[in-house]
């Protein structure tokens, strides 16, 4: 696909939703950007969204956000 757009978009998203304070779907915003950079093998760029999402579903009450990143 196209990477780079799809990135793009994730990050518009993402900073609308940091703006907002959407704390309930930013985390899915953090994992797009994961896989799409882990799609471009930069992964050591991925894993460090991967991770933030993790912090996130932390604070998350549903353990199905974190399975979906563990997936």
């Amino acid at each position: 696909g196209d990477y780079t757009n799809s990135l793009d978009n994730y990050f518009l998203a993402l900073s609308i939703k940091e703006k907002i304070n959407d704390k309930s779907s930013i985390w899915r915003e953090y994992n797009n950007i994961g896989l799409v950079l882990r799609n471009l093998e930069q992964n050591r760029e991925a894993l460090k969204y991967f991770k933030m999402v993790l912090g996130f579903n932390s604070n998350l009450s549903s353990k199905s956000y974190e399975a979906t990143v563990w997936n």
